[in-house]
């Protein structure tokens, strides 16, 4: 009896083991033409930030977005509303005029996925701030954007930004 009941646990552990083997199929259809919408629409975000112009960012983004950031100080932000992350952003504008400095987004890198209604980009990148006397601040980051459409539009719903390195000064360029 017991070698039955070895037996029939065995031949199940094996049909589980070939159905768990064989590759599960996906429910998502990727979309080549909404994913380089989506990727146009996180561009537009960064080139906004680089501007200092948080009411274009505000315009690219759903009114529930949500976010967390790392500020100058490499401090965890978490915004819970499009409010607060265009304060956030209207306040590192501020801060960055006054100081006379100038931000960009160097070395991107994308990797982005898009179905008809929902999308997400992953980035690498160095977060630069050039103060005017020619000092950079480089925080080398990471950061996920969700987007979704409405109103047939690409919009950011949440970005999410870590630090993948330690952060750095440099001299004069």
């Amino acid at each position: 009896m017991k070698r039955i009941g070895l037996s029939v646990v065995a031949v199940t552990l094996g049909i589980c083991g070939i159905a768990l083997a064989q590759k599960q199929q996906s429910t998502s259809m990727w979309n080549d033409e909404a994913t380089n919408a989506a990727r146009s629409v996180v561009e537009q975000g960064l080139a906004a930030v680089e501007r200092l112009d948080s009411e274009r960012l505000k315009a690219l983004s759903t009114a529930d977005m949500v976010a967390f950031d790392i500020d100058l100080e490499s401090k965890p932000v978490r915004m819970g509303s499009l409010n607060d992350a265009v304060a956030y952003v209207a306040g590192i504008s501020a801060e960055a005029k006054k100081m006379g400095a100038k931000v960009k987004f160097e070395n991107v890198e994308y990797n982005c996925r898009a179905t008809s209604d929902l999308a997400y980009c992953i980035l690498e990148y160095n977060f630069v701030a050039t103060m005017a006397d020619g000092t950079r601040m480089v925080q080398p980051s990471q950061t996920t954007v969700v987007l979704t459409k409405s109103d047939g539009a690409w919009k950011w719903a949440h970005w999410h930004t870590s630090l993948s390195a330690a952060p750095t000064s440099e001299g004069t360029k």
